[in-house]
């Protein structure tokens, strides 16, 4: 058999770590099946550079008789095909001899292996509400001006950002008018209200507010997760009504059109000048509000409470309101900055975010493991290299379309 000596230039990016286009990977793979043995030979001359260089010396002294009698080109093949063998374990040996310059390289596969699918994580996706019940998809419409709400110019201003703007009126009455912004499992979204606060909206939310503040204080409704970072008026306080029950979300995405209602079993928080974040989801407790600047009083039938900067309430299930001080503030708002935080949180909290971020189902095989984790890591990742993450000795993870399995 004649040799082929198209061979030689792709053998060389090889040994040298190369990347080889299909082609070339193509040819490479069909040579080394040609004969027995040479995946062999490479594997021996990894182990024996010193053998190799002096071989590479013998096969240069080889070539000079072939180069000057023609006439015995026939009788030259075997020389030929050991001079390829050769330069291939010579070229080999010097990439091993120099291990600076060494690179690990793989034959790729005569058909490329297809990742698992992975489930990526949550975005700036909500749906607002108008006062009219049309309703807008904020991940798929452009930034402009979207509305105008009682005297209220209603703008997308940026990606993941809606904001009110008061228009210039000749001080005439302005309707009331409730707005909503929902987000969904794997959403997220910043609003800006009229009179100049801005809220941090978290994923499976819902807050419902004027598009004006017209009463003696300004309200809005939340169910879920924000964060409010409260612009100062002393003559009108800003109030959150907390709603955990499993249907509220439901009820405020349907009460655009409706007078604000007394607030549920979540309570009410009344702040000036301040910024503090509130978790009231329904399937999470207890409810909490963490206070970062200012100050706060929490009420909850007729218990009340006063928050300083660095405390957090938490309100159990019969209702008592509890006082937490010195609380890890970064860890609270992490989710904010794009980030989970987690401070010896337990396994089945971790995967509440974890759920909620990537809109999947947790199921839990066995007992739960009684397993906590401290650590922070990014929301951006996708969802597999948080599991890599998480996964250790006691908990295990299997996904399987978008349910995850754990398991002991």
């Amino acid at each position: 058999m004649q040799p082929d000596l198209e061979i030689d230039p792709i053998v060389f990016k090889y040994v040298r770590g190369a990347v080889l286009s299909a082609e070339e990977s193509e040819r490479l793979r069909q040579w080394m099946s040609e004969a027995e043995g040479r995946e062999t030979q490479i594997e021996r001359l990894r182990s024996h550079p010193a053998t190799a260089i002096s071989e590479l010396r013998r096969v240069h002294l080889a070539r000079v008789p072939v180069a000057r009698h023609r006439r015995r080109r026939r009788r030259a093949g075997p020389w030929i095909a050991a001079v390829c063998l050769l330069l291939l374990l010579a070229a080999g040996g010097a990439w091993l001899w120099f291990p600076n310059q060494r690179r690990a390289t793989i034959i790729p596969a005569a058909t490329p292996r297809v990742p698992p699918a992975d489930i990526q994580p949550g975005g700036n996706k909500a749906t607002l509400i108008l006062a009219d019940g049309r309703r807008i998809d904020l991940a798929t419409t452009g930034n402009g001006v979207l509305a105008t709400e009682s005297n209220s110019t209603v703008s997308r201003v940026s990606d993941g950002q809606l904001a009110y703007d008061k228009e210039k009126t000749d001080e005439k009455p302005v309707v009331a008018a409730f707005n909503i912004l929902s987000t969904p499992r794997g959403g997220q979204f910043m609003l800006r209200l009229p009179d100049g606060t801005r809220v941090w909206l978290n994923n499976a939310s819902v807050l419902r507010y004027p598009a004006s503040f017209t009463g003696i204080d300004r309200t809005v409704e939340l169910t879920g997760e924000a964060c409010f970072e409260v612009a100062g008026d002393p003559a009108h306080p800003f109030r959150v009504l907390v709603h955990k029950s499993p249907t509220a979300a439901a009820t405020l995405t349907n009460m655009s059109s409706y007078a604000l209602p007394v607030a549920d079993e979540g309570g009410v928080i009344e702040a000036l000048n301040t910024t503090f974040d509130v978790k009231a989801y329904a399937d999470q407790t207890p409810e909490r509000v963490t206070l970062l600047t200012g100050a706060v009083r929490v009420s909850c039938e007729g218990r009340n409470t006063f928050l300083r900067p660095d405390e957090q309430s938490s309100l159990d299930t019969h209702g008592r309101l509890h006082v937490g001080r010195h609380v890890n503030v970064a860890q609270v708002i992490a989710w904010k900055n794009g980030y989970f935080a987690f401070d010896y949180t337990g396994l089945e909290a971790v995967m509440r975010q974890i759920a909620r971020w990537y809109d999947i189902g947790v199921v839990y095989e066995g007992q739960v493991p009684k397993h906590e984790f401290t650590g922070r890591f990014e929301r951006n990742l996708p969802l597999s290299e948080v599991l890599k993450r998480l996964e250790n000795e006691r908990v295990h993870f299997h996904l399987r379309g978008r349910q995850l399995t754990v398991s002991p």
